[in-house]
């Protein structure tokens, strides 16, 4: 009982994982000619699906919000930029970097 266990059930784990059986759907696209003859097209769909509607006045709102958030970002930016070290030495990082890899002396 057990062999034949072993055996059908791959057997019918295979069976099930055909994805296209034949004389299925994608042989047979009859169903698409009949909903093009029957005139059941679908409209187009719309670009977006509005969930909320927002006023002008939170438009204009969320506008200058945005417009804020921006400059502020591109203030920081242009902060970060105008400290950053320009003469950026590779000896000098790495020599940072071995100063700062070598354990502090243990007091004895």
């Amino acid at each position: 009982m057990a062999r034949i266990f072993a055996i059908l059930l791959p057997v019918f784990a295979a069976a099930c994982a055909v994805p296209d059986l034949p004389g299925g759907p994608a042989e047979d696209p009859r169903w698409y000619d009949a909903r093009v003859a029957g005139e059941e097209q679908a409209t187009e769909a719309p670009d977006t699906i509005p969930a909320l509607v927002i006023t002008p006045e939170e438009e204009a709102a969320r506008a200058a919000s945005q417009a804020a958030t921006l400059a502020a970002g591109d203030a920081i930016r242009n902060d970060d930029r105008a400290s950053a070290e320009t003469d950026y030495d590779t000896d000098s990082y790495a020599e940072a970097a071995r100063e700062r890899a070598n354990p502090p002396a243990r007091p004895d």
